[in-house]
């Protein structure tokens, strides 16, 4: 438990003729939250949550004035600022996780950002080990991301295989912690595609099985089957993406490239052409 500043019971006794509202303002045992130190230390939190300055740069961030506000009160009196502390680092965590699943990326820079704010959140919950594990879980998928992220943007975009299959060890950790989390079996699905083909559809049903309603989530697995030249089981896939995400173009697109392979040019053609249409009725909105 975090030490309680002595000093406080001295500010106590010096206050001891405020009025009864400045006496409301202290909590349990000595601790002062009328004090200008503490109150400049709470103000400079907020605004660090605020700004999404959670934990870098460290001495101007929102958890270490938390650990500053730490040192006047328990750890169990500062509930409403560790939460929204937590629940801020769950928030851009999430927003990362949504622009994994749009196939947008971020910059590297971004990511060592996320890792930090999520170690933080493993030191917050340290006593809550279901929490700590899942802030653990989502920090192994971050360092799969940047595993990933520095090979393809090194010397070559082809990953070696020691690169896949350290970012695939960190991902399977994080199954045993997260078991339903979708994102790690698409993930784990990037990264054996070319090191082993079959186990990364295994995972990529895994996917679908957790995200049913998802075209996206059907666009993959039909990726993954295409790749193994199985283009019938890659039709059903990509069929069922259209049906759920009619309006996404390059399900069409992928699915004319199965029957091209499978020698069937004029079906081919047909879902190029509807694609194509898709593509022109975007521009066209957009241009609106």
């Amino acid at each position: 438990m975090a030490r309680v500043d002595k000093r406080a019971s001295i500010k106590e006794a010096i206050n001891k003729a405020y009025n009864d509202n400045n006496s409301l303002a202290r909590a349990k045992g000595n601790i002062d939250t009328t004090s200008l130190a503490y109150k400049t230390t709470l103000s400079q939190f907020e605004q660090a949550v605020a700004r999404q300055h959670l934990a870098k740069p460290f001495e101007n961030s929102a958890f270490a004035y938390y650990k500053q506000l730490l040192r006047s009160a328990p750890d169990h009196y500062l509930d409403v600022q560790r939460n929204q502390l937590l629940n801020a680092i769950q928030s851009h965590f999430q927003q990362y996780s949504e622009r994994f699943y749009d196939e947008l990326g971020y910059s590297e820079e971004e990511l060592e950002q996320i890792k930090i704010e999520l170690e933080a959140g493993m030191q917050l919950t340290a006593k809550k080990v279901l929490v700590r594990n899942s802030f653990y879980s989502k920090k192994l998928f971050i360092d799969a991301c940047l595993i990933t992220y520095k090979g393809q943007h090194g010397y070559s975009t082809k990953l070696l295989r020691s690169q896949l299959q350290s970012a695939a060890d960190s991902l399977e950790k994080a199954v045993k912690l997260t078991p339903h989390d979708p994102k790690l079996y698409r993930k784990l699905s990037d990264c054996y595609l070319d090191m082993n083909p079959q186990k990364a559809i295994e995972f990529l049903k895994v996917y679908t099985g957790l995200l049913p309603k998802d075209g996206s989530a059907y666009n993959a697995l039909g990726i993954g089957y295409y790749s193994t030249n199985e283009f019938n089981s890659a039709v059903i896939a990509f069929e069922k993406a259209i049906n759920l995400a009619p309006e996404i173009g390059k399900y069409y697109y992928n699915l004319g490239m199965c029957y091209q392979k499978m020698g069937r040019q004029g079906d081919a053609d047909m879902y190029f052409k509807k694609s194509k249409n898709i593509k022109q009725s975007i521009a066209n909105d957009d241009y609106q």
